[in-house]
């Protein structure tokens, strides 16, 4: 039996520096809105998230709120 917890089986995913995706040229539509301002608030200073989840259909913006 291993003695690894829950966290040891979490894959780290790495994703390069991609300046085309930034929180100032994300475009914020209605649908996105609740997205883009959770993930503005998670990279604040004064965030007390730990954990940011995004979920959804492609060409979202998923993928460019990560990187940003």
């Amino acid at each position: 039996m291993s003695n690894k917890g829950p966290l040891s089986r979490q894959l780290i995913l790495e994703f390069p520096s991609q300046p085309e995706y930034s929180f100032s040229n994300f475009i914020v539509s209605e649908g996105s809105k609740i997205a883009f301002d959770a993930a503005h608030q998670f990279c604040s200073d004064s965030s007390s998230f730990k954990t940011l989840y995004f979920f959804g259909t492609k060409n979202l913006g998923k993928t460019h709120l990560l990187i940003s």
